[in-house]
């Protein structure tokens, strides 16, 4: 997904571009690669503690010229206006509580003309590795809606929704295209439900009886075990890539 994403971005030798998200460096740190020796990346990240992951993978690839920084994409007032050609936001910005805003500091930070490139996940029926747990724990339970207007994985399943986000943010949406990939993939159908588990995906089976619980993981188990393919167990689900070019200000 990062390599697809900095394809349609034209990120190449020289590229200034400028991560919205940047978690544990995907696609930050890849695109520095491609941007050197002359370009440079600009990666932002909520939390200190993911960032202290990217900056590890980062100095063991010996990758110089990317900069991670802490803080809010949705509060960015200390970037540099028109400083970048270029901008990814993989999977971060239906997270935020305000991403009409994370997408007007992104738009501030690109040149007339620059590419902005969202990675977003379609609707839940066909993102298994977010609904897998769900799905099987509501034979168990009534579960609230998903509400996908919401942070969350769901928030640009639709593609108008990113696309009038995008219009008011000063960008118009140029190409949009889907990739299924394997979000998971593990040895074992115990490492699905592991996963899961680790993730809190199963933190709605806490309020079952012990009875219902020892159901409710007996069934994840036989549901993962049908995840087989060629020996190895995977979850998947279907990404959206959206290119989007930033107007000439007015």
């Amino acid at each position: 997904v990062s390599e697809r994403m900095l394809d349609l971005a034209g990120v190449g030798p020289g590229t200034r571009l400028y991560d919205v998200g940047s978690g544990r460096g995907d696609p930050a740190i890849r695109a520095a690669m491609r941007a050197a020796p002359d370009g440079s990346v600009l990666g932002i990240e909520l939390h200190e503690s993911v960032l202290a992951i990217a900056r590890e993978r980062a100095l063991s690839a010996g990758v110089t010229n990317v900069r991670l920084r802490a803080g809010s994409a949705e509060e960015a007032d200390w970037v540099e206006p028109a400083a970048f050609d270029a901008a990814t936001a993989r999977w971060s910005l239906m997270y935020m509580n305000a991403p009409d805003a994370a997408l007007a500091h992104a738009r501030r930070a690109l040149r007339s003309g620059g590419v902005l490139v969202v990675a977003s996940w379609v609707e839940p029926a066909r993102v298994e590795w977010a609904t897998f747990t769900r799905n099987v724990l509501a034979r168990y339970r009534d579960l609230p809606p998903v509400e996908p207007h919401k942070p969350g994985p769901f928030r640009h399943a639709e593609s108008v929704v990113l696309g009038c986000e995008l219009e008011r943010a000063g960008f118009a949406v140029e190409h949009e295209e889907e990739l299924d990939v394997v979000v998971f993939e593990g040895t074992s159908a115990d490492s699905i439900v592991a996963w899961c588990f680790d993730f809190g995906f199963a933190r709605l089976a806490e309020e079952l009886s012990d009875d219902a619980y020892g159901a409710f993981e007996t069934a994840l188990l036989r549901e993962a075990e049908r995840r087989a393919e060629d020996g190895r167990y995977r979850l998947r689900g279907v990404t959206r890539l959206t290119v989007a070019r930033a107007l000439h200000s007015s």
